[in-house]
């Protein structure tokens, strides 16, 4: 049975029940106005003097008094029911608010890890990419540090190995001589030295 019924049911057998005694009341009201005739009774008065003896028969103070107890045992189960519907509700409710703000958490979560992955992979790429111009300088600087170098060797080699060579042989040979003889030999073998330097420089 449903709440508004169980009110609508004990609404009605309360407005039935204080109908019938105002009526009761209201008959009794109407007959003491009016002047009595001992000798001559009719039989309304009569059954008019039989309700209002009935209704105070049945209607005594303990009658009321069981009356309200009920009314109030009703009334507190009522609340008591509707209190545990509440009681209820209030836990479904609570337990969807939590459900929703884990996957509110989570998803929150997701978003900031997703964006953190993004920014990591984007540094990376700034790292690799500096890294790879960094190196792509340094292996040119080397390259040209060492073309320099073997060009100075290049430019400053006959002069070096001919002042060695002029302290070896001394007055042997002529400086003329001396040098004509060095200078044949490197130039035929130009190309050995230069490979040389190459792979040892």
């Amino acid at each position: 049975m449903e709440t508004w019924q169980l009110f609508l049911i004990i609404g009605t057998l309360f407005a039935t029940l204080v109908s019938f005694v105002w009526l009761a009341l209201k008959i009794n009201s109407v007959l003491s106005n009016v002047p009595s005739k001992p000798k001559d009774k009719s039989p309304k008065s009569i059954a008019t003097e039989s309700v209002n003896v009935a209704v105070n028969q049945a209607f005594t103070e303990e009658f009321r008094e069981e009356l309200r107890q009920r009314a109030r045992q009703q009334f507190e189960k009522l609340i008591h029911e509707n209190a545990m519907f509440l009681q209820q509700d209030v836990r479904v409710s609570a337990a969807q608010l939590d459900d929703f703000m884990k996957k509110e958490i989570v998803s929150t979560l997701q978003q900031e890890l997703a964006k953190h992955h993004e920014t990591l992979n984007q540094t990376k790429q700034m790292l690799n990419s500096s890294m790879n111009q960094t190196r792509q300088e340094f292996d040119r600087s080397i390259a040209e540090e060492k073309d320099k170098r073997i060009k100075e060797l290049d430019e400053n080699l006959p002069e070096i190995i001919k002042k060695y060579i002029k302290e070896a042989l001394g007055n042997t040979l002529t400086s003329e001589q001396q040098l004509a003889l060095v200078v044949d030999a490197l130039n035929a073998r130009k190309a050995e030295i230069f490979e040389d330097i190459r792979k040892n420089g």
